[in-house]
């Protein structure tokens, strides 16, 4: 059953997590500013996108 339904699954989890950040980020924009969040969510987002690029490698030559 659950190989069958293994996208339906994720696609739940992924509606789960998209309400819970947006409602996260309204609760965060209201402690600390919107300016203050927005900062922190494009840190946060260049540095999991930088691990994730060294740890793949040079993609372009492969």
């Amino acid at each position: 059953m659950l190989k069958s339904n293994i996208g339906e699954l994720t696609a739940l989890g992924t509606a789960i997590c998209w309400s819970l950040s947006a409602t996260f980020f309204e609760l965060s924009g209201r402690k600390v500013g919107s300016l203050a969040v927005n900062y922190i969510r494009l840190i946060t987002g260049f540095i999991f996108i930088s691990i994730f690029l060294s740890l793949q490698g040079d993609i372009y030559y492969q």
